[in-house]
């Protein structure tokens, strides 16, 4: 027969060995609660752990006897905010095996003083059951802050990192359209755009080579436009003055209209109209003045002003008398070239005025003749084309003939005054305004560079959020293996404490 002390011990040590077997499921947030209920942790325990850390600051850190290698471990411990039981084992440890730690006294007591200390640590975590405390606020940290602040990173980062990426798809298309409205463009004006690649050394070269062109063509449409507006005054002048001549001899007004005096630019334009102005010196006072002031103004500048660069926009005064002329400095062209198109008749703006005005009130006179035979042809009875000795029966002039002749005078006013051939003289004679039309010309080019600047900016935008999107799921993947590992000896101290096979669950799952 067993004897009452052997009985109770095989009762006890049965009851712990089933115990042992019991499976408990606790969600990982009431942990602590529970092993408070169960007396396996003080109700204070938060103030006691705190405490030992604030020790553990306050002896380890900074203490001139704890070898430099212990140090490191505590620094990193409190750097990183991570619980400190573990590194206290492991500086333990290391302490323990070294030369000073092996020393003890006769009672087997450590007398290296660091190492005192730690064992005393040590005693106070596991006397309070501390310890799980501590994993479990490192673990709370990771589920509640750390974790969630990674995923949140990499999703922010995921999204930026694919906005980028359809930027960059985006500007890549825009370039490729750019390109090849800029190959249409250039080919316009006989460039190929693959000689001009989307680099700022290659601006200079567009820039002076679209200048060049487009006052190549600017000069060639003003050149056609006044041989063209010769032709078309050439064939108006004879029949146009005769004309003119019927009538006011028919209505008798020789001495109150001279046709030769109206028309006397007409005249001029369609005899020298590329000749230079200063031949027409004589049909007018104005012409007469312009062209001395031409040469003093001349005179002036080769003997005061210095020599300016050749393309340039700038500005200078000569002094005439108590007159200050302001002369800004034009498009610099072949001499010949600006003989025809600014010191010639047509290209003279006063003698052009003049010439616009003969052809204006040419204009009025046709359209009222127009209008009267439209209405004669409409009314047989209107009485005032009745008389068969009106010029016009006279000179056998139809409405046809009065619709091309009106055709013609509107069109030699739009070569010689319309929007174009006024933007063509303004890119001539002024080279702030040239260079305005070539930026223009070429911004389909400084898109492009702007945009492939861009590209650089996106890819090396790309490759830095790659770069960081890599680290944040290391970082993740770390967090996690940590988790589980902090998780396992949360559950295997917990256990052994308690008795109990202990399984944690809840957030820390779903990470």
């Amino acid at each position: 027969m067993l004897m009452y002390r052997d009985w109770n011990h095989f009762f006890n040590n049965t009851v712990k060995r089933k115990e042992s077997h019991f499976k408990v499921e606790i969600a990982y947030n009431h942990l602590l609660n529970w092993a408070c209920a169960r007396g396996s942790l003080p109700n204070d325990y938060a103030l006691k752990l705190l405490n030992v850390e604030e020790y553990c600051k306050a002896n380890f850190l900074e203490n001139n006897t704890v070898p430099d290698q212990i140090k490191h471990i505590f620094h990193k411990t409190n750097d990183e905010y991570t619980e400190w039981y573990d590194s206290l084992n492991q500086a333990f440890e290391l302490l323990k095996n070294s030369d000073e730690g092996k020393k003890v006294n006769f009672i087997g007591q450590y007398t290296y003083e660091p190492l005192q200390k730690l064992n005393k640590v040590l005693k106070n975590f596991k006397k309070h059951n501390l310890h799980i405390v501590s994993y479990y606020q490192l673990l709370h940290k990771y589920v509640t802050y750390y974790v969630p602040y990674l995923k949140k990173n990499i999703t922010r980062t995921t999204s930026e990192l694919n906005d980028i990426k359809v930027k960059e798809v985006e500007s890549t298309k825009k370039i490729k359209s750019l390109s090849t409205e800029l190959k249409v463009k250039l080919n316009k004006y006989g460039l190929e755009v693959t000689n001009y690649p989307f680099k700022d050394e290659f601006q200079t070269v567009l820039f002076f080579d679209l200048q060049e062109k487009i006052v190549d063509e600017s000069v060639k449409y003003m050149r056609e436009t006044y041989e063209n507006a010769v032709e078309i005054l050439k064939e108006l002048h004879e029949p146009l003055v005769t004309l003119l001549e019927s009538f006011v001899r028919f209505q008798k007004m020789e001495e109150k209209y001279s046709v030769t005096e109206s028309t006397k630019f007409l005249n001029h334009a369609s005899k020298q109209g590329l000749e230079p102005f200063q031949n027409a010196s004589n049909l007018h006072e104005s012409i007469q003045s312009h062209n001395n002031s031409i040469s003093t103004q001349t005179l002036q500048i080769h003997t005061a002003t210095p020599i300016l660069p050749k393309y340039s926009n700038i500005t200078h005064n000569v002094n005439i008398g108590d007159e200050v002329i302001v002369i800004e400095e034009g498009v610099k062209l072949d001499p010949e070239v600006k003989s025809l198109l600014f010191d010639s008749f047509l290209g003279n703006n006063m003698c052009r005025k003049f010439l616009l005005s003969d052809l204006y009130e040419l204009l009025i006179f046709v359209s009222l003749r127009e209008d009267e035979l439209k209405r004669a042809s409409s009314m047989p009875s209107y009485n005032l084309l009745d008389n068969s000795d009106q010029p016009d029966h006279t000179l056998g002039i139809s409405l046809r003939d009065y619709e091309q002749y009106k055709e013609k005078l509107n069109l030699v006013i739009e070569l010689l005054s319309g929007p174009k051939t006024v933007n063509v003289q303004n890119l001539l004679k002024n080279q702030q305004k040239l260079s305005e039309k070539v930026y223009s010309e070429m911004s389909l080019w400084t898109q492009a560079l702007i945009e492939l600047t861009k590209q650089d900016s996106y890819q090396y935008q790309i490759k830095s959020l790659e770069l960081n999107l890599k680290t944040l799921k290391s970082d993740l993947e770390n967090v996690r293996k940590n988790v589980l590992n902090i998780k396992n000896k949360l559950e295997q101290e917990t256990s052994s404490i308690s008795k109990l096979q202990v399984h944690i669950f809840g957030e820390i799952d779903q990470i």
